[in-house]
């Protein structure tokens, strides 16, 4: 009798100690997805701050992309990046050159997680930002003759456009809104188109733009370059319908509205940029958008 039930307690404890390994083995693989899983996405998530912070970092200084990239990079280092880490940093993201794109790669090793067979994983963030900067919107007009000088020097643009030389840019160089609320001009090229002539396509949206205390931003021939007297008439550069302007022969004059009065616009000289030179009006900040 008391041999049979000792025989019991031994096949009993021989099965609590199979349940016990078992148990031990389940909880060792619950430990390795709580540390080692936690673990992996407490990286990740560091990874992911640090490529957004390179990416608002580098459109600051958009669009000087070489300047861009070297910021984004630095910040990445800055905060725990190694440079092996950084699979790209591409300072024109979709031919903009208000972007920037970061994308970071990081190699995490498990330590629990070993005894399920999983020794490690990558992880990857990506971050893409803008520079608000100027994005082209401007008067419709070019300025050949008017010099600016200090802050507050007063020049005039037309309010309409009639027959004869209007200072104008090409309606090939401009866009403008569906609503016609603004006119963007397209100086990605390098030069600016001259237009002659009466052209009412562009008066609708003029009549919304200009209003008194607006700022606009108006296209200039540089002060040295209006001082040439080249793009006078009889001069060598002398402008007729369609011709290019160079940029690097103009500069954008940031400009408020004084007076809209019949076809003349009084505007208020309040600071130029070289823009040619990679010299932008820049916007509050630069803002994530992917």
């Amino acid at each position: 009798m008391f041999t049979k039930l000792k025989n019991i307690i031994r096949e009993e404890s021989g099965q609590s100690l199979v349940l016990i390994a078992v148990s031990l083995v389940a909880l060792l693989g619950f430990t390795s997805l709580v540390t080692d899983v936690g673990y992996m996405y407490f990286q990740k998530s560091n990874l992911q701050k640090a490529a957004d912070s390179a990416a608002l970092a580098g459109a600051q200084d958009l669009p000087n992309a070489s300047t861009a990239k070297n910021t984004a990079e630095n910040y990445a280092n800055a905060n725990g990046v190694k440079k092996s880490e950084i699979t790209s940093i591409n300072p024109s993201y979709q031919s903009d050159p208000t972007k920037i794109e970061v994308k970071l790669k990081r190699n995490v090793s498990f330590n629990f997680a070993r005894v399920l067979g999983f020794t490690d994983t990558d992880i990857s963030a990506r971050a893409v930002a803008q520079n608000s900067q100027w994005d082209g919107e401007a008067l419709p007009f070019i300025n050949l003759d008017n010099k600016y000088g200090a802050e507050g020097t007063i020049l005039e643009g037309w309010n309409k456009v009639d027959p004869g030389d209007k200072e104008r840019i090409h309606n090939n160089d401009l866009v403008i809104s569906d609503d016609n609320t603004s006119i963007k001009v397209k100086y990605a090229d390098g030069s600016l188109m001259f237009k002659k002539g009466k052209d009412n396509s562009i008066n609708a949206a003029l009549d919304n733009i200009l209003k008194v205390g607006r700022t606009v931003y108006l296209f200039s021939l540089s002060n040295e370059v209006i001082d040439s007297g080249d793009y006078n008439k009889k001069g060598p550069k002398e402008l007729k319908e369609g011709d290019l302007i160079p940029l690097e022969d103009t500069v954008l004059l940031e400009c408020q509205i004084i007076e809209v009065e019949g076809k003349i616009v009084t505007l208020k000289f309040m600071k130029v940029y070289d823009i040619s030179t990679g010299v932008f009006p820049q916007g509050d900040s630069s803002k994530l958008v992917e």
